[in-house]
């Protein structure tokens, strides 16, 4: 699997194909909503359907366009992205209990997190018995050439949807709100993305730095955990092998130590200068919202590219908009100089 999806080359071109044709469904259904200044119902809920959009279209390829007319599709869809969002819910209620607590005493919120759970599992079964007849060029497909077995087949999609569902939705929730308070910033890079080429878009360093920059302030996972491997001297502080020790993405991203003005959003520090060299960063390292190493973040390539795309596309939105505004302004004057 890591091959696939950390190795370059291997996947790209079916995860891109997916995740444009995803954002660009996306786009399509909130042009809908031009004539309401834009304003998005259910936004997160929506984002949360796009997230899973994406990862199914990914791993059926091209014929994902026909798998979305099924009867049956978007019921599934809209029935997992809630179920997944109440995890998310819950699961943040639980983590200030001890879970020996919750499990001893079965709390109710700890009950009703396994009935989703196994509401999600059950979903998802269903997705990937209607998703085998129509494994085409995608992920499923490419996994079966390497050789990997269905039931592991299986269980790799049951954690794509699971781990990848919601932490993409929740990250480009952050990123469109830090592009929408920044028109700055939103009117800079809808303005360069407008005269791009769609094919290069991947590898924009200008959104790119948009989503180091939405990560490093809002991390998808705020905690990193790790059982230390040996005996080490973290912070002066003697720590055992063995040892499990927390790591906070939150408070290092947002530390003076490491990044110039840490709690403002500044894209570009993450564009490298002629020297090869970083601005206003003083140690990148600080923010790893993927993780790094044996350990990181195996879905890393799909929601990068999930996100670039989906970004592309509402900044063609934005320059559009301004667009129709300046006729309108223009049109208007006419009249009534006229």
């Amino acid at each position: 699997m890591n091959r696939l999806l950390l190795v370059p080359n291997l996947a790209n071109a079916v995860i891109n194909y997916a995740c444009r044709e995803a954002a660009v469904s996306l786009t399509r259904k909130w042009g809908q909503y031009s004539n309401n200044y834009w304003i998005v119902d259910d936004l997160e809920g929506q984002l949360y359907q796009w997230s899973i959009e994406g990862i199914i279209a990914t791993l059926l390829g091209t014929n994902w366009a026909q798998y979305k007319n099924s009867e049956s599709y978007y019921l599934n869809i809209e029935k997992l992205s809630k179920s997944l969002h109440k995890i998310f819910e819950l699961s943040a209620k639980l983590s200030v209990i001890p879970i020996n607590y919750v499990t001893t005493f079965r709390f109710l919120v700890w009950n009703e997190l396994v009935q989703t759970f196994n509401n999600v599992f059950q979903i998802v079964r269903d997705l990937i018995i209607s998703m085998k007849d129509l494994e085409g060029d995608g992920l499923i497909s490419m996994m079966k050439k390497e050789g990997i077995q269905e039931q592991d087949v299986n269980r790799i999609v049951m954690d794509l949807m699971l781990a990848a569902g919601d932490t993409t939705a929740v990250s480009t929730v952050w990123a469109l709100y830090l592009l929408a308070t920044h028109s700055e910033v939103q009117n800079e890079i809808a303005e360069k993305i407008s005269n791009a080429e769609l094919n290069t878009i991947t590898n924009d360093l200008h959104i790119k730095g948009i989503i180091k920059e939405s990560l490093r302030l809002y991390p998808t996972a705020p905690f990193i955990t790790r059982i230390l491997p040996v005996d080490a001297i973290i912070g002066n502080y003697p720590v055992s092998k063995g040892e499990l020790i927390s790591m906070s993405l939150y408070s290092s991203g947002r530390d003076a130590k490491n990044f110039v003005q840490p709690n403002n959003f500044i894209p570009d520090r993450w564009i490298r200068n002629e020297k090869g060299q970083y601005n206003k960063i003083y140690n990148a390292h600080a923010s790893i919202p993927f993780a790094m190493g044996a350990r990181s973040c195996v879905g890393r390539k799909l929601a990068e590219a999930q996100m670039i795309h989906v970004l592309y596309e509402v900044s063609l939105l934005i320059e559009l908009c301004k667009q129709i505004v300046a006729l309108n302004f223009f049109l208007i004057n006419l009249y009534f100089n006229s």
